[in-house]
């Protein structure tokens, strides 16, 4: 791992990122949107701060911002926060990696909240193109696959998982 660190004491805001080493080009054909469904699904809690939506309402409530990417060979997780509460913070984004909770209901929610951003997908200009040119791909690329997911995509998820 790698970790590079900054520091300024008279800066308005902290910020922490982490950028994971798999991105939306490790999906197995079976499960299209699988790494864009995690970046969703890994905001769901874990086991130290369990509470739907914790780390989010904790980011906001101190003047903070959150957000995170999945592109081809990556995935991004990163947020801004008031210095004073840059500790906390960092433990609990940390622990989001550590011991992460995918509890069925709150996935179940995450899932349709991916199927309802590839719906809105489909009237974007970009991502129309972006559809014609996988379309043109080797089938056998991973450029090729469609990286959003939705409920059809992902549908296996709904299925229980052995503990």
């Amino acid at each position: 791992m790698m970790v590079l660190y900054t520091s300024d004491p008279d800066a308005s805001k902290a910020a922490a990122s982490l950028s994971v080493n798999v991105g939306s080009f490790v999906d197995p054909p079976e499960f299209q949107g699988l790494a864009h469904f995690l970046e969703h699904a890994i905001h769901l809690g874990s086991t130290k701060y369990p509470g739907a939506n914790e780390y989010q309402v904790f980011i906001q409530s101190n003047q903070g911002y959150m957000n995170a990417e999945t592109c081809k060979e990556r995935t991004t997780y990163h947020f801004t926060i008031s210095p004073n509460a840059f500790a906390e913070a960092l433990d609990r984004f940390s622990q989001l990696f550590i011991s992460p909770l995918f509890d069925k209901g709150r996935v179940q929610k995450e899932l349709h909240a991916v199927d309802s951003e590839s719906k809105g997908n489909l009237q974007n200009l970009v991502e129309q193109e972006n559809s014609v040119i996988r379309s043109l791909l080797d089938p056998a690329h991973p450029a090729s696959k469609y990286s959003c997911g939705n409920l059809e995509t992902l549908d296996s998820l709904n299925q229980p998982i052995d503990e």
